[in-house]
Order: C-alpha cells, then structure tokens, then sequence
C-alpha cells in the first residue's frame, strides 16, 4: 500500500503514503517476530530474526546510490526507483506465498491419510523427508 500511494504524484496521496507508513511502522516488529517464531520455531528466532535485519542494513545501503540516480539520471522523478523498489519487495510476498501453500498442501495431504485430524496441530517434519535437511536441529 505505501509503495503503491508514493507513486501517486499528489499531496494529498503524499499525506495518506506518510500515515500508512508510520502504521506499518508501528506493526511491522511484531509481526516479523511473530512471523518468525511461527514458521522456523522459537530455537532459531535470534538467529533468522538477525539475519532478516542484517540483510535489510545492507540493502538500505543502497539509499546512496538511489538518491544519485534520483538526482542526477531522473532529474529529481522518485518514479523510477518506487517502482523498482516495489518490485523488488513483491519477490519476498510471492516466495512466503508459495511456501505457505506448500505447507497448507502437506497438511491437506496428510488429513487425507488420517495422519492428522481436525484441529489437530500437525508436525510437518513428520510428512517431509527434505525437513531435516533444510531446517537442521541445532
């Protein structure tokens, strides 16, 4: 949503991109936490959680070079670089995406087989023999 109002050459759009970005901010936290915890389980938490904030320092370092081209390549139009940024941050979306349908995919499969009944909470590693190899026990 923000990505998409910073587009929108408008003051009033402006106005409306700053609020939605200050709410985001105010969630944002919570939810990569929580996220996190989730999907990769509270022993690897402080791990991924540093690594997710590490990689986001070093692509914010590409600020610098995008005010360059702001500046200088297209004298002063934010549209160029909003919309590449917005693109780029759509990668992200569509891979949590597909690896939650794969997993609600591994669930359904297992129901099927009885492996798990309604409301039961199930334990992927159990239904994918590649688990362990990706996520190790440290």
């Amino acid at each position: 949503l923000v990505g998409i109002l910073s587009l929108v050459p408008s003051a009033k759009a402006q106005i409306a991109t700053f609020a939605a970005f200050a709410a985001f901010r105010a969630y944002l936290y919570g939810v990569i936490a929580t996220f996190i915890a989730e999907k990769f389980g509270l022993a690897t938490l402080g791990r991924i959680t540093g690594t997710v904030f590490t990689i986001a320092s070093v692509i914010n370092l590409l600020q610098y070079p995008a005010e360059y081209m702001t500046e200088n390549l297209f004298h002063g139009s934010v549209l160029p670089i909003t919309a590449t940024m917005l693109v780029f941050a759509s990668i992200p979306v569509a891979v949590v995406t597909a690896f939650t349908c794969q997993r609600k995919k591994v669930l359904a499969k297992a129901s099927v087989q009885g492996g798990v009944q309604m409301g039961e909470v199930a334990d992927f590693r159990q239904f994918d023999v590649d688990y362990d190899d990706r996520f190790p026990q440290l």
